[in-house]
């Protein structure tokens, strides 16, 4: 990169930062005229005018970076998350074309290939979310996590907590399995012995660092994690993680390993209405009843309850969910 291309970056990173769109704007398009195939540069301008709401001009400019740069992983981001909003808005066609061409040229990436299966571009559904994908998308709003979901009528922490008053037997030692800002951890400390979260954006971690409520917290992808902590938790609590999962064989076998005898498991899953699991346009995964079920009982797990409810509403729209807790069957 030019010098002089990475100093107009800058400038433009700190007027984006502090709410000068029109100043950033003008910094990353003259970035542009220096270096018109510069990532970094078709990345910045296309997420700006996406928070400007002007959808269809920042598909040049991300389709650009994410096809010129396949590792760089904030512009394969911002560009899958621009598909599903052009998708959203009366630009189904469009970003169907879109993913369809993108996972054309880079048929490695898993990226590419998770939005055109959601967008229904063809290809096959892949087991989870990819990672970059997850941590990316969280790092990106961990500062507004908290507010778009009080919106969205956001009550997954409440019906975990509700489903599980009855048959805790405190003190425990809790996982908050995908913690997020920590919102799960307000309905879980009063229960706790020790309280460890783990999630896997560093973002969000430094978040649930600030409520000052865990004696733990690590950045990392939740299997692995699981596996590296056998024979450690009392109660694994994970408040809409599973839906950035398609097969969940993986993230239960390793909760058992890591769930001390009697242990619980508590979760949700968006609700599919039959079936194993389905990847939605959103980019998520629903599970039906009985693949729930099936699944628990494959990894050694008892159901204990198994309810269906409304996790949040989107566009107006209720998002059903199985809200269920588990028993460890040692």
């Amino acid at each position: 990169m030019k010098p002089e291309t990475d100093a107009l970056l800058q400038m433009g990173l700190s007027a984006h930062r502090t709410g000068r769109r029109g100043q950033a704007e003008t910094l990353y398009r003259e970035a542009l005229k220096q270096e018109p195939r510069n990532a970094s540069a078709n990345n910045l301008l296309g997420a700006l005018l996406m928070e400007m709401d002007k959808n269809v001009e920042a598909l040049s400019f991300l389709r650009k970076a994410a096809m010129n740069a396949p590792a760089y992983e904030a512009a394969q981001t911002n560009y899958g998350s621009l598909l599903y909003v052009l998708s959203k808005k009366g630009e189904a066609r469009l970003a169907l074309a879109e993913a369809k061409t993108w996972a054309k040229k880079q048929p490695q990436n898993k990226v590419a290939r998770h939005w055109a299966a959601a967008l229904g571009a063809g290809g096959d559904v892949q087991a989870a979310m990819p990672e970059s994908l997850v941590r990316n998308t969280f790092d990106g709003f961990a500062k507004e996590f908290d507010a778009k979901l009080a919106k969205l009528d956001y009550r997954v922490p409440e019906l975990i907590a509700g489903a599980l008053k009855d048959v805790v037997k405190p003190p425990l030692d809790i996982l908050d399995a995908g913690c997020g800002t920590g919102l799960m951890a307000l309905h879980l400390k009063p229960w706790a012995r020790s309280l460890a979260g783990v999630d896997l954006s560093p973002a969000m971690i430094e978040r649930a660092r600030s409520r000052k409520l865990y004696d733990a917290l690590d950045a990392g992808e939740l299997v692995a994690y699981l596996k590296a902590h056998g024979d450690s938790f009392d109660l694994i609590a994970a408040a809409d993680v599973f839906c950035y999962l398609g097969d969940l064989g993986p993230v239960l076998a390793a909760s058992q390993k890591s769930l001390r005898k009697d242990g619980l498991l508590a979760f949700t899953v968006e609700a599919a209405d039959a079936g194993h699991f389905t990847l939605g346009q959103s980019g998520r995964y629903a599970h039906g009843e009985g693949y729930v079920r099936d699944a628990l009982a494959a990894a050694g797990f008892s159901v204990i309850s198994l309810a269906r409810d409304v996790a949040r509403h989107e566009d107006g729209q209720p998002v059903p969910c199985f809200v269920v807790v588990a028993g460890e069957g040692r």
